[in-house]
């Protein structure tokens, strides 16, 4: 019996030593997987700053681009709506009408669909007037400069100015 009792001992302690040894190998799992986990989280911290920096270098131009593409197109069918309107209310003075206006942005700081709507709000009360051909156009252009003149003056903006002064022909 004291062979049993002294086998118990011995495997006690051998069982002791393994669990201690497998007590000390843990620590280290456990210390190299926090070491990979810092790791980790500063590649992922990489990962999102290098996001970010092509978010400003790709996205944003991309989105940037692609509204000035909308705006554009936005502009070139305002144009396309203003020389219809220029058309039908000058008839063949219109061309005359449009070739004032290219050069309106230099002239009188109006890009030509601003100066040719412009032509034609006055124009519909040069008509009412009974103005025709080249007087009616002569008429029209001379308001709209007229009414930029008036904006550069009162430092304010020329739609302001020819809304003024279509009030002012329609009596308000």
């Amino acid at each position: 019996m004291a062979v049993g009792k002294e086998l118990f001992k011995l495997f006690g302690m051998i069982g002791m030593q393994g669990v201690e040894k497998v007590e000390k190998d843990l620590k280290k799992v456990d210390k190299q997987v926090r070491k990979a986990q810092k790791e980790i989280d500063r590649l992922g911290r990489r990962v999102s700053d290098t996001g970010k920096v092509l978010t400003k270098v790709f996205t944003l131009p991309l989105l940037a681009a692609a509204a000035a593409s909308v705006k554009f197109i936005d502009d070139a069918t305002d144009l396309n709506e203003t020389i219809s309107k220029t058309g039908e209310i000058f008839g063949e003075s219109a061309k005359e009408v449009e070739k004032w206006a290219e050069t309106a942005a230099v002239r009188i700081g109006q890009s030509k669909t601003q100066a040719m709507d412009a032509a034609s709000t006055f124009a519909i009360f040069g008509k009412s007037a009974g103005l025709a051909g080249k007087d009616l156009t002569k008429f029209s252009t001379e308001f709209v400069e007229l009414a930029s003149d008036m904006a550069s003056f009162f430092n304010t903006e020329p739609d302001e100015a020819i809304t003024a002064i279509g009030a002012a022909f329609r009596g308000e």
